[in-house]
């Protein structure tokens, strides 16, 4: 019954009523968006992943490309120490719009680790989207934050796919490094 009330002409897709995607960060970057960030180690992309998040949480622009949406963020991190995290944004003047969870803050806190392949994590990150009004979740890294997965091979994936389209249909932008 479900599919066919949701089985549409495609002449009344317009009438479901779904908002467009909001513009986030220039042309590129919009609501409900899967991203990547990849290069060689140590070639800035925590920096650049950092730069982002403060711009979108309280900068009129990110680079060239103007900041369209200013809107809470949570930046999961994985592996880098608190202390150096703290520095580094420190530096970019973001405000309290930028929240993070960190690999080590949490250990301290509460003696639980990150595993972003565990369906109990997934679904905690995502209560504290929805309960914070997230929309910019930035993941960083894929190698520290998926553990056991194979980041290469595809059937590994379908641990996360479902967790990464339930955040899009709540309109949560993720950014994955």
């Amino acid at each position: 019954e479900a599919f066919s009330r949701g089985t549409i002409a495609f002449p009344l897709l317009k009438q479901v009523g779904i908002p467009p995607r909001r513009k986030i960060v220039g042309d590129w970057f919009c609501e409900a968006d899967l991203s990547f960030v990849f290069a060689p180690r140590g070639l800035g992309k925590t920096w650049f992943s950092l730069g982002l998040a403060s711009a979108i949480v309280g900068k009129a622009t990110f680079g060239p490309w103007p900041i369209h949406d200013h809107a809470p963020v949570l930046y999961v991190d994985g592996e880098m120490p608190l202390e150096s995290l703290e520095k580094r944004i420190a530096g970019m003047g973001a405000d309290d719009d930028l929240k993070v969870l960190n690999h080590e803050g949490l250990f301290h806190a509460t003696g639980k680790v990150l595993n972003l392949t565990d369906p109990v994590a997934q679904d905690a990150i995502t209560a504290i989207c929805l309960r914070d009004g997230i929309k910019v979740l930035i993941l960083d890294n894929l190698s520290c934050l998926f553990n056991g997965m194979k980041e290469n091979d595809a059937d590994q994936w379908e641990q996360v796919l479902p967790w990464l389209l339930t955040l899009r249909r709540h309109r949560v932008a993720v950014v994955i490094v």
